[in-house]
């Protein structure tokens, strides 16, 4: 196969690609829950800033601290 007909291959591939995208939709969010432990222990202190800290530094990504009951609700004996 010569070089004139691998890059004209690689260039509707790329056209493709370009076609398929919708400009008018943005990029969706993905959103994770977090379990950050009982709501009167300190977890909950370091779940709220890093949550803070991730949704800041990625737009695509929205994180939910929620409170657990800890190892209780896990673990019933």
């Amino acid at each position: 196969m010569n070089i004139a007909c691998i890059v004209c291959i690689g260039a509707l591939l790329l056209a493709g690609i370009a076609a398929a995208q919708d400009g008018r939709q943005g990029i969706q969010r993905a959103t994770i829950s977090l379990g950050d432990g009982d709501a009167g222990g300190g977890f909950p202190l370091y779940g709220d800033a890093f949550a803070g800290v991730m949704n800041e530094a990625d737009q695509t990504l929205s994180i939910e601290p929620r409170n657990t009951k800890g190892s209780n609700e896990i673990f019933r004996c």
